[in-house]
């Protein structure tokens, strides 16, 4: 009256290798899928470090071209976030010629360098530019 269930020919299960190996194929799957997905994150999150950067960059920048009476200096401050900004205007180098055609109008270089920490890293971002002044 019993009838022994693995004795059929079609009802053969899965041998303790072949699960084994199921599970060694998953496991590299998933440690590949979760690195990927890890370094997807950290890059993200230095994108959006650098974009804070870059703006309060272009806001010193901005600030600086809105003043019209430009010179030579060195200024620098910190935002709330703990980016650190110093902002360097230099009165651009100008050969014997030009300078006796533009005394009204003098060229500075403008630098801004905006820091910050992150993941124990020292990161920064540089813009120049140049900007017309007032001659002196």
């Amino acid at each position: 009256m019993w009838t022994n269930r693995l004795s059929h020919k079609g009802c053969r299960g899965f041998s303790l290798v072949e699960v084994l190996v199921a599970f060694a194929i998953l496991a590299s799957v998933l440690t590949a899928t979760l690195g990927v997905f890890s370094a997807s994150v950290s890059s993200t999150r230095q994108v959006a470090g650098y974009e804070r950067a870059v703006g309060v960059a272009v806001a010193r920048m901005s600030e600086i071209s809105r003043n019209a009476d430009l010179e030579p200096g060195l200024w620098s401050g910190e935002t709330e976030e703990g980016l650190r900004w110093i902002t360097t205007v230099g009165v651009l180098p100008t050969t014997g010629e030009e300078k006796a055609i533009h005394r009204a109008i003098v060229p500075y270089n403008v630098k801004v360098t905006v820091a910050w920490q992150e993941n124990a890293k020292e990161r920064s971002v540089e813009i120049h530019s140049i900007r017309l002044g007032k001659g002196l």
